[in-house]
């Protein structure tokens, strides 16, 4: 899994154009993109840094592209704000936030 370093100020990500917000309770910077690459083949990529965990999830509304997910993880790696480290399942972000997290359905 990836997260940024604990040594890291998450203000630091407003520098890439990602903005905070609360979702259901949960801190989190967001950053995200809807863009058009067929006519009717609307995608919108999203990268999630959550601010208790520091976890970083992408999300992606069509198959096509990952390309703005990888560009900024790209410039937050060439920044030196990622590290790696060991995943709990692997799968979800269930872990952190719920018991419910079973990965063996998932």
């Amino acid at each position: 899994m990836l997260k940024i370093k604990d040594d890291v100020d998450l203000k630091e990500l407003e520098k890439f154009g990602f903005k905070h917000d609360s979702i259901f309770g949960v801190e989190m910077y967001i950053k995200s993109k809807p863009h058009k690459k067929e006519a009717n083949d609307h995608i919108i990529d999203r990268v999630f840094v959550y601010e208790d965990n520091r976890r970083i999830v992408t999300d992606i509304y069509s198959s096509n592209t990952h390309r703005l997910q990888t560009d900024i993880l790209s410039d937050l790696i060439q920044a030196g704000l990622i590290e790696q480290v060991e995943e709990e399942c692997g799968n979800c972000i269930y872990c952190k936030y719920t018991d419910e997290c079973d990965d063996s359905e998932i």
